[in-house]
Parts: C-alpha cells; sequence; structure tokens
C-alpha cells in the first residue's frame, strides 16, 4: 500500500499525522481492498533517529483477512422444472440442499450463517408466499430460515399438507458469511446473484390430481366388425404427461 494504491512493487511506509495514539483515515483503503489475506507493520521512530526494526506478532505485526465475496446456496430438491406430488415434498428434507463458502479458510470456525429460502407459487399472475408454515396471499414476501437455522446442509421440514396442489411454485435460497466490521458488528456478506434454473433459483410442480383419458375409437356403446385402432386424448393438466417410452399412457382391454 502506498497511500493511494496497492502496488506489486511498492515497499513503502505510509507516514501518519499523530505520534501517539495514532490513527490512519482508512477511507481510502478501505474502498481498494479486495478479498484475500494481509499484513499490517506498524513502527516508530524517536527524536533521536532510533527506527523500530522488529516487530511482535500481535502487537505490531497484525495479519487479518478482508471477505467481501458472498457464499453460495444450493437447491439439491425440489429439481427443476419437476413435478412431484405433495406427499413427496414432505419429512425432515422436504426441500433443501447445501452451501459453500470459497473463503471459508479464513475463518477459525464455521464461515456461514443460516442459509435462507424463498418459496412461492403463482396463482394467475400474482406471487403467493411461504410464510414458514402456509401459503396466503396476505403473506409479505420473506426470507426464511431452514430448519434448525442450518447452514450446510440445509433442509426445510414440512408435513406435506402445505402444498397447494395443480400450482407452479418457485424458490430460492441464499447463503451469508460471518464476516464481521472492524467494530465487530455482524456484516455478512449475503448472495445476491440468482440465475433462474441455476443451483439457487428453481421451478416445480405440485400436481396432486391424477390425469384424465378419454377414448374415442372405438365409441362407447358402438358396434363394430374390425377394429384397426384404439386412440383418444388424454390430459395431464400442469405436472404433464409421461412420454410413450415411460409408459405415459396404458390400455387394459377385457373380454367379457
Amino acid at each position: 500500500w502506498d497511500g493511494a494504491n496497492f502496488d506489486f512493487y511498492a515497499d513503502k511506509w505510509v507516514t501518519l499525522a499523530q505520534n501517539s495514539p495514532w490513527n490512519y483515515d482508512a477511507a481510502l483503503l478501505n474502498s481498494k481492498l479486495a478479498t484475500g489475506r494481509y499484513l499490517l507493520l506498524a513502527r516508530s521512530s524517536d527524536t533521536a533517529g532510533n527506527v523500530q526494526n522488529s516487530f511482535s506478532q500481535g502487537v505490531s505485526s497484525i495479519t487479518f483477512y478482508v471477505d467481501r465475496s458472498s457464499p453460495t446456496a444450493y437447491i439439491g430438491v425440489p429439481a427443476h422444472n419437476s413435478s412431484y406430488r405433495s406427499s413427496q415434498l414432505a419429512g425432515l428434507g422436504a426441500i433443501g440442499g447445501t452451501a459453500a463458502d470459497g473463503q471459508a479458510s479464513y475463518y477459525s470456525g464455521d464461515a456461514l450463517g443460516p442459509t435462507e429460502y424463498k418459496l412461492w407459487y403463482l396463482q394467475g399472475g400474482t406471487s403467493v408466499y411461504f410464510d414458514g408454515s402456509a401459503f396466503s396471499g396476505a403473506n409479505p414476501e420473506a426470507w426464511l430460515y431452514a430448519t434448525g437455522n442450518s447452514t450446510t446442509p440445509w433442509a426445510k421440514t414440512l408435513g406435506g399438507s402445505e402444498w397447494v396442489s395443480d400450482r407452479e411454485y418457485f424458490i430460492q435460497a441464499r447463503a451469508r458469511d460471518l464476516a464481521r466490521a472492524t467494530n465487530g458488528a455482524a456484516d455478512g456478506n449475503v448472495q445476491d446473484v440468482f440465475s433462474y434454473g441455476g443451483a439457487n433459483y428453481r421451478r416445480f410442480v405440485v400436481d396432486d390430481t391424477p390425469p384424465g383419458v378419454f377414448v374415442g375409437t372405438p365409441s362407447a356403446g358402438g358396434f363394430v366388425s374390425s377394429l384397426s385402432q384404439i386412440a383418444g386424448t388424454a390430459n395431464g393438466d400442469l405436472a404433464g404427461l409421461k412420454d410413450e417410452f415411460s409408459n405415459g399412457i396404458r390400455v387394459r382391454l377385457y373380454y367379457a
């Protein structure tokens, strides 16, 4: 640090305007700090011309870390663009995933705070938010803690009855680290970038309504002398139908 910028080739002592106690106005320095490990040395000189040339770790030689990078939350369940019955999204790990912090090695203990999630469905173009126990149009948009304020892995326990069937749902997850301001106040970096269809932003469908099938050929109660095909239509609503390779539609024919 040369007083204005970090320079790989600079090896400069910055002279302060005070003796003791001393203070360095770090406003400019703060704007230049990037995520990483730093070494701070402080020395003094007296009126006789003696200059301090030895440094004590933790006294005149300080190592500290700057963390300005956000951690990342990942959603494991539900999967993007997948369809579920409400019973499949119930239990201890009804929804959940993991979180990670690239700067975890900077911390002596846990690097992550509780992971948060936001969950809602669309109804007529309007978002209906989850408040931790139920979906309601009166609920505000809100970030919620996972069960037990879990960090990684994180999960939300649900009974299954919270889900409203035949709805298109969306979920986002975000992570927060435990970085602090110099005064010790919590000032963690919070994930604020969400990529639709990516690790922390998913769309899914909850559908408890069985699909319907209509038989068009042969007609009900009809008399035929030959039958070249059996045909009809089917409707899977929001969840959609399985394709033919997944046994999406089956027929069973009886002779009486």
